[in-house]
């Protein structure tokens, strides 16, 4: 995975790596081929409104701040923008994560829940309905959590694999040369 930006935007690149003789080859995933739920985990009864959901990525780190959205059954497609103008007449309600990964919502007076970051790398709907949820939900990212720290990440495909050369503990290919750390 490789993340940058700045101020509240990211780029994402999710992909896999192989060895070849001295240098390691990056290659990257296509978008439409992205699944970042690895496992959901539902525990508890369903007769309460109040329900915890719990966010880890892939290495079971909590992920803190992560937006998770509910939605009235009119809301059909909704912007970043929309998300943040909240006001008391949106259709929209917005809670974070805390800092061990948990929120709790009241869902009440809304339809579904919305987790617009990876909607917004993949392009896909990542929704729950919220009729008849537990009162916990469990949530396993296939991702680092480093690469959704920010609100708006985007996900990039670089046209080529990336390749970098390994030799005398440094990592380097024609822009730069990382040395390893003693």
């Amino acid at each position: 995975m490789n993340e940058s930006g700045c101020e509240g935007n990211s780029e994402v690149t999710i992909g896999k790596w192989k060895i070849i003789e001295d240098s390691i080859e990056l290659i990257p995933i296509k978008v439409n081929e992205l699944n970042l739920v690895s496992e959901v985990e539902y525990s508890g009864l369903s007769n309460n409104n109040i329900k915890t959901i719990y966010l880890v990525d892939k290495t079971e780190e909590p992920i803190s701040q992560f937006t998770i959205n509910l939605l009235n059954k009119n809301v059909k497609n909704f912007t970043s923008q929309i998300i943040k103008n909240r006001n008391s007449k949106s259709k929209i309600k917005s809670f974070e994560t805390d800092k061990n990964g948990y929120v709790q919502i009241d869902i009440s007076k809304y339809d579904s829940i919305s987790f617009f970051k990876l909607e917004k790398i993949t392009n896909k709907k990542y929704r729950l309905s919220t009729r008849n949820l537990p009162d916990t939900i469990i949530i396993k990212l296939d991702i680092n959590a480093y690469g959704i720290l920010y609100s708006e990440p985007l996900y990039t495909y670089p046209e080529t694999n990336i390749m970098f050369k390994y030799s005398k503990n440094k990592l380097s290919d024609r822009n730069f040369i990382l040395k390893k750390q003693k």
